[in-house]
């Protein structure tokens, strides 16, 4: 239904090209780790989530529920995994970068199935799974953002270079947020679909809008306290979102209903924190010399992507996926 943005697509080259780099003996990791634990749930997670695709098309619907729950399961293991990690990002940098990783591709798996369920429901045969791929969307949402909030500790507690990285992958999180809501709110915008479909759908929209306006706050509140290079890259992402964010308030408009007004109000506050924080980085970025790099930034910044391809490169493939799902999910049919 929608197209992803070119600094989006060149996270999800950026991933690929970290997946064929993994040498066999790294992405072996021992099944006993915690960090493998999480990665082996994240790949089942995917899995399942692929094969309800599958089986919809199919048309064959109690396979499809079956499927369902295993991915909400996996993924629901993945994310208590990693939020176990992050109580111990503290003691090292790897430690901290493990706990970013985990955090980081349990949630971009979550905001995966997002767009996942919610592209699919039209295609699904019969309200009794129409209505389990709508159910499943409110509990992916809030597994989500309990995974952001998570991170954004870990940008408060954390400094340095492993503050640095977990700031980066905060913000390509948020980035990939607005694509995620527009998803869920083109599904909401269907006029065939049953009445009670339709309000579990527009009650998920809600809940995703309210979602962003939290973290891009969160975002925005962290964004100062980073080193000046970090800020560089975070306002870039934040500048981005913005732009993502004024194009999808239409569409919102349009599909909430009697929700139009919270969800006008709820944008518009996240458009006016970010632009008031580019207002005050703008002038001392640009005072220096320099245009405002993007999201890939320079040779001297690294640019958004640097932390995110220094992470560790020795944890299993499905944490690999979790990125890509961060990015954005595929369309439903691939």
């Amino acid at each position: 239904m929608h197209r992803r943005t070119r600094p989006v697509a060149a996270l999800v080259a950026a991933a690929a090209m970290m997946t064929a780099g993994l040498p066999a003996a790294a992405q072996a990791a021992a099944p006993t780790s915690p960090e493998a634990k999480v990665g082996a749930h994240l790949q089942e997670a995917q899995r399942a989530a692929k094969r309800v695709t599958r089986l919809i098309r199919r048309g064959d619907s109690a396979a499809a529920a079956k499927a369902l729950k295993s991915a909400r399961r996996e993924a629901t293991a993945a994310a208590r995994g990693a939020r176990a990690l992050a109580k111990d990002a503290g003691d090292s940098l790897p430690a901290a970068k493990t706990a970013i990783w985990s955090l980081t591709a349990a949630a971009g798996t979550y905001g995966a199935a997002m767009e996942r369920f919610a592209g699919l429901i039209p295609s699904a045969q019969g309200t009794a799974l129409q209505g389990s791929l709508a159910g499943a969307l409110p509990g992916t949402i809030a597994g989500r953002e309990q995974l952001i909030a998570a991170l954004t500790a870990l940008v408060d507690e954390l400094s340095g270079e492993a503050q640095a990285i977990a700031a980066q992958a905060l913000a390509a999180l948020q980035a990939a947020a607005p694509a995620q809501v527009q998803q869920i709110a083109e599904v909401a915008g269907l006029g065939e679909l049953p009445t009670m479909i339709s309000t579990l759908i527009q009650q998920a929209l809600a809940t995703a809008t309210t979602a962003l306006q939290t973290g891009l706050t969160a975002l925005t509140a962290v964004a100062p306290e980073l080193p000046a290079g970090t800020q560089t890259q975070i306002t870039a992402a934040l500048q981005t979102i913005t732009a993502t964010m004024q194009q999808l308030l239409p569409l919102l408009q349009q599909v909430m209903g009697i929700a139009t007004t919270g969800a006008t109000t709820g944008v518009q506050q996240a458009t006016g924190i970010v632009q008031g924080l580019l207002g005050s980085l703008l002038g001392g970025l640009l005072g220096g010399g320099g245009g405002l790099p993007g999201l890939g930034g320079g040779a001297q910044s690294g640019g958004l992507l640097g932390g995110l391809m220094s992470l560790p490169t020795g944890l299993p493939a499905g944490f690999l996926g979790g990125l890509t799902g961060l990015l954005g999910a595929p369309a439903p049919g691939r």
